[in-house]
């Protein structure tokens, strides 16, 4: 698990790793050694009541993401 985006705008624990409520990446990071690039903050979609999930250009999300081999890396196939 790493390059995810973590953020809640509620106030619960973010989850839960080895039965031990975790508050954040920062928290998960150090619990779990992984998330090494995990973030949280809020992705600023463009309008996502719409179902448009591109991000604005302020999005602290923009580059942030990991080249998976077969899924993003604009191998044969492709979403359009």
């Amino acid at each position: 698990m790493d390059y995810d985006n973590f953020h809640r705008e509620m106030p619960q624990p973010l989850g839960r790793w080895n039965g031990r409520d975790v508050e954040g990446v920062d928290q998960l990071r150090e619990v779990s050694g992984q998330q090494k690039h995990g973030l949280s903050a809020a992705s600023k979609f463009v309008d996502p009541a719409t179902g448009d999930f591109r991000l604005r250009p302020d999005s602290p999300m923009i580059n942030k993401g990991a080249i998976i081999p077969g899924i993003n890396d604009r191998g044969p196939f492709r979403y359009h």
